[in-house]
């Protein structure tokens, strides 16, 4: 659903925008958002549905407990459909080898410091092997040691992936 706004999505599904936000900071695409919404809809009247069947059967019991029971079995719902949704996004989580947000900041962190601690070896490095130099002779050794760098730099962030891949599992 490319180009249609959050706020229009709640307008065509009867929400508030914050709902469609919250589904959003998720993770949830708005087609997949509809989907749920949809479905929660569809719930819902087998909820009132069962709240109202326990009325019925239980006119003896006084209002209190009828109305305690309906609390209870909209809430065993609630929690039920709350599992589900917990499962979905496990599967969409296992299919698409996602990964939790706090580990993507962690690695981005990382390999920031990684990264600043290679440049910053630099600064030793570098003038011996330049030292007496001409520019056109710099050239191939700087070529070297940024290659050296970027390559020390990927192969660190191979291993984070591999202990966050192994960590999701």
């Amino acid at each position: 659903m490319a180009g249609i706004s959050q706020a229009e999505l709640a307008r065509q599904l009867g929400v508030n925008k914050s709902t469609i936000t919250y589904h959003v900071k998720r993770g949830l695409t708005h087609a997949q958002i509809r989907e749920l919404i949809e479905a929660r809809r569809k719930e819902s009247p087998a909820v009132e549905a069962a709240a109202s069947g326990i009325e019925k059967n239980a006119p003896e019991v006084g209002e209190g407990v009828a109305e305690l029971r309906k609390k209870k079995l909209a809430a065993e719902i609630t929690y039920k459909n709350l599992q589900a949704e917990q499962a979905r996004v496990k599967l969409e989580k296992d299919k698409a080898n996602l990964v939790d947000m706090e580990d993507v900041n962690e690695l981005v962190v990382h390999l920031a410091s990684v990264t600043k601690g290679v440049i910053q070896a630099f600064e030793n490095k570098l003038p011996g092997k330049l030292e007496g130099l001409t520019a056109a002779e710099m050239v191939p050794v700087l070529r070297e040691e940024i290659k050296a760098a970027l390559y020390s730099i990927a192969e660190e962030a191979k291993a984070q992936i591999k202990v966050i891949s192994r960590a999701e599992q």
